[in-house]
């Protein structure tokens, strides 16, 4: 009798500690490379959603939901750091990476990157990739790059599927550079070019394809030649179909 009690014990031991291992595993590798966060910035913070596809994927909420980095903004990052969730049950989930102002996705207020592995260098603002869990095994995803020539996006209002857009430039006025940010919602042959108050076409910035995502130049205040110009006003425009979108700019010597 006391044979058959301990079998059945052992029995519902064993599938006790089968059940609690049947999760499922994601690690995210990040490579940070002069990664410059927001001045309000506190942490950065990755968050998973959960769902068939990204269009209806909900956020996993509280602490199962979010992983925090080990750095401490504000600052300028090098390197490479992981987090990773576990205790995943079977399904599809989505990885996105944010600054935020503490640790509830609610107080994110700059879009890192979403992890999708169809864009080079898996930055990218446009709908994550969907990672298969099993609830068994462990996903490595590959590593998500946030390079200081990313886009700062403040919050997704700016990404706009109907409007391409120019944003400020910084500084202005600007000696001896200035960064141009500008956002493709939908790729398109794009022109970013600088002109005098002339109207003359002095340098081209940009000319040719660009695929959905936010990007960011530097521009030296010189002239397709190379040759400097001369201190004064000038005007940055971008260019699509019949949308121009221009921004005056002062270079100061």
């Amino acid at each position: 009798m006391k044979k058959n009690i301990m079998k059945k014990i052992l029995t519902v031991i064993c599938f006790m500690s089968l059940s609690l291992s049947q999760t499922g595993i994601i690690n995210l590798t990040v490579e940070f490379d002069d990664y410059t966060t927001l001045d309000e910035a506190a942490m950065i913070m990755a968050y998973i959603w959960a769902g068939d596809n990204w269009e209806t994927a909900a956020l996993v909420e509280g602490a199962d939901g979010w992983a925090m980095f080990l750095l401490g903004p504000p600052g300028t990052f090098n390197g490479t750091y992981s987090v990773s969730w576990d205790e995943l049950e079977s399904g599809t989930y989505y990885v996105g990476v944010f600054e935020t102002t503490g640790m509830a996705y609610e107080t994110a207020i700059k879009l890192v990157g979403y992890y999708n592995s169809s864009v080079n260098g898996n930055n990218s603002l446009t709908e994550p990739e969907g990672v298969a869990v099993d609830g068994v095994n462990t996903v490595n995803l590959e590593t998500m790059v946030a390079p200081a020539e990313v886009l700062e996006i403040y919050g997704e209002p700016h990404f706009n599927a109907e409007n391409y857009t120019l944003l400020s430039s910084y500084p202005n006025p600007f000696n001896p550079s200035t960064r141009i940010d500008y956002v493709v919602p939908v790729g398109g042959i794009i022109t970013l070019s600088v002109f005098n108050v002339w109207g003359q076409k002095l340098s081209v910035l940009v000319d040719g394809y660009k695929q959905t995502g936010g990007y960011s130049l530097n521009w030296y205040g010189t002239n397709n030649a190379g040759e400097l110009l001369p201190a004064g006003p000038y005007f940055v425009r971008m260019e699509y179909a019949s949308i121009i979108i221009t921004q005056k700019i002062t270079l100061l010597k």
